[in-house]
């Protein structure tokens, strides 16, 4: 008699497994569907974003002096990008009409900004780092010179950091321009002359070997 109440009790917490399982099961189920339809609010939010900037953009008056300004077709909108696009080539921005200067002059112009704008961004940040930099430039001393401390100020030189992505296109585009390339391995040339001397010379030594190898050639068949 007491057997039969401990199965009915097995059985119904069996039961009350298999309905746990489930209501997990439909809470996942429902998780996952909530964050599907919050990616795709994020996403359409996104997207909407990106698409108020672009007609901003389109907006605002086209400023030749600082904007790139090529016509990629008759009829399109003209590019909106920088002086230093790289999708449009220097021919192309140079033909471009209504600049106030030179399109070259321009250019420099902007490049000098950027650098001035990167090396003040520069020093802000490291002014507000707070880091002392005399300090660093000892103990660096001290560990490359055995304690001396006394290596040069221009080993500290952080002048090549400030330089932004405009000016490192300037300074690859003017190291290309004055590179002479090379081939790595040139195939010496040969005279006609050498040539036949080099023939003349193995037709030597090849009939001075022909009249030995003859001669033996009877002594092997004797024996």
């Amino acid at each position: 008699a007491p057997a039969a109440p401990a199965a009915k009790a097995a059985k119904v917490s069996k039961k009350e497994r298999v309905r746990q399982d489930k209501e997990r099961r439909e809470r996942e189920r429902e998780e996952k569907r909530s964050q599907q339809r919050a990616e795709k609010e994020r996403k359409k939010r996104e997207r909407d974003e990106k698409r108020e900037r672009d007609l901003a953009k389109a907006r605002q008056p086209l400023d030749l002096d600082r904007q790139c300004g090529v016509e990629s077709e008759p009829g399109t909108a003209p590019c909106t990008r920088s002086l230093t696009c790289k999708t449009h080539s220097m021919a192309m921005k140079r033909a471009v009409r209504g600049r106030s200067n030179m399109f070259d002059a321009l250019l420099q112009a902007h490049l000098a900004k950027s650098r001035s704008a990167a090396a003040a961004k520069s020093a802000a940040s490291r002014n507000a780092k707070g880091v002392n930099a005399a300090a660093v430039h000892n103990a660096t001393a001290i560990a490359l010179a055995g304690g001396a401390g006394s290596l040069d100020a221009s080993f500290f030189d952080e002048s090549d950091q400030d330089h932004g992505s405009d000016s490192e296109a300037e300074l690859v585009i003017g190291g290309i321009r004055c590179s002479r390339g090379r081939p790595l391995a040139v195939r010496p040339p040969l005279l006609p002359r050498r040539r036949h001397h080099y023939l003349r010379v193995r037709d030597l030594f090849y009939d001075a070997l022909r009249p030995s190898m003859a001669a033996d050639a009877p002594d092997a068949l004797t024996t």
